[in-house]
């Protein structure tokens, strides 16, 4: 959001260079996303994969984030329409892919702007029990397979131009790194997902070894990884390794060792984290209908760095608005739809036992204790 609301940052070239790498909180999300995912909802799978248990899981992520991403998207059409004298409308064909959330697989332009995303992560849910069977529960080469081949795939998208991104807008690119991969009718937005994601299941189960509990469950790990990320965030073209980065980052944070983890634990950065969707969703249609009025009114005023300012105010805006769109869409839907499910057998989802990547020494296996998870970070999932 402040990647987005910010975008004129000056400075010396590593702080524009840390600033434009602002983009891959979205490519931390996936990572992330793929590690939840795998914590919350593996062990069902890997213990007897049914339609049942895969229909409830679909279910659940549908509940979780289609009813805002539903209002957000048919708002933003209304609104497209309403404006298609002054711009190009929607076609039916638009329409019909983002409800049914395939756009950004290739098939059509995306209405939400940031809900591309979400397209793009409900493909890696339906391709979720295929990646626990092969990374949480197959035999540790599959999983450094999957590794390698995410890397790969990030090292892919990396390396196309924007032309073949399209990501050329009035002759002017709009792209801020390697990896700042959203363009219309392609399936890099998608791959640029799944190498995310797929690298969060690989970080699940790479939790489970002792050797990594014992390096990610030291005191200051997670303080030593979030200070190697920024760092390389100021250093040009680190995008793929910086996502590389990230898999030491949230294996560290997750044993709540560092002064990070407890940090980014407080309770308004923990509320922050309840309505992160909501600011997501929201951040882009709130500028939308704001940013211009706002800047307009205070440019009137005699007042210096107006742009600046009116992000501020965008900023509480999107606060307020946020907050009511959670408080008002999306967190009772997801409690309706957890009804729905009540009424009937319902499936328990739950961590699967997972064997480690390599073989670890005796005296490790016994030494150490596995890696503990917040129990509240598993209720907004």
């Amino acid at each position: 959001m402040l990647y987005h609301y910010f975008p004129d940052v000056s400075g010396p070239a590593p702080i524009r260079t840390f600033w434009l790498h602002g983009y891959l909180s979205v490519d931390l999300f996936f990572i992330l996303s793929g590690f939840v995912m795998a914590l919350n909802y593996g062990g069902a799978f890997a213990a007897d994969f049914t339609v049942k248990t895969y229909g409830d899981f679909l279910w659940k992520r549908l509940g979780r984030v289609y009813p805002l991403y539903i209002v957000v998207t048919l708002a933003m059409a209304a609104h497209a329409y309403a404006g298609s004298v002054a711009q190009k409308s929607p076609s039916a064909w638009d329409l019909i892919s983002n409800i049914l959330l395939v756009q950004s697989w290739g098939f059509a332009d995306c209405l939400g702007g940031p809900t591309w995303s979400i397209s793009t992560e409900f493909a890696a849910y339906l391709l979720f029990p295929v990646l626990v069977a092969t990374i949480v529960v197959g035999r540790p080469a599959w999983s450094w397979l999957a590794a390698g081949g995410a890397v790969c795939i990030l090292v892919l998208v990396a390396t196309r131009s924007p032309a073949e991104l399209n990501q050329i807008y009035d002759g002017v690119t709009g792209r801020n790194g390697p990896l700042d991969v959203f363009g219309l009718f392609t399936a890099y937005p998608l791959l640029r997902c799944l190498g995310g994601f797929i690298l969060g299941v690989v970080t699940f189960r790479l939790a489970q070894h002792p050797a990594a509990q014992r390096l990610a469950g030291r005191r200051f790990a997670g303080d030593i990884a979030l200070l190697a990320v920024v760092a390389v965030m100021a250093v040009p073209g680190s995008d793929v390794a910086l996502m590389i980065l990230f898999v030491p980052l949230v294996l560290a944070l997750a044993t709540q060792r560092s002064m990070a983890a407890r940090t980014l634990g407080t309770r308004v950065i923990y509320w922050l984290g309840l309505v992160s969707f909501s600011i997501y969703l929201m951040h882009y249609p709130v500028e939308g209908l704001f940013r211009k009025p706002v800047t307009a009114g205070l440019s009137a005023l005699p007042l210096p760095h107006a742009a600046w300012m009116a992000g501020v105010v965008m900023v509480g805006l999107l606060f307020v608005c946020s907050a009511a769109t959670y408080y008002g869409i999306e967190k009772p839907a997801r409690n309706w739809s957890r009804k729905l499910m009540r009424r009937r057998p319902r499936v328990t989802f739950q961590p699967a036992a997972v064997s480690p990547l390599w073989r670890p020494d005796k005296t490790a296996s016994q030494s150490l204790a596995p890696v503990r998870l917040e129990p509240r970070s598993q209720l907004e999932v």
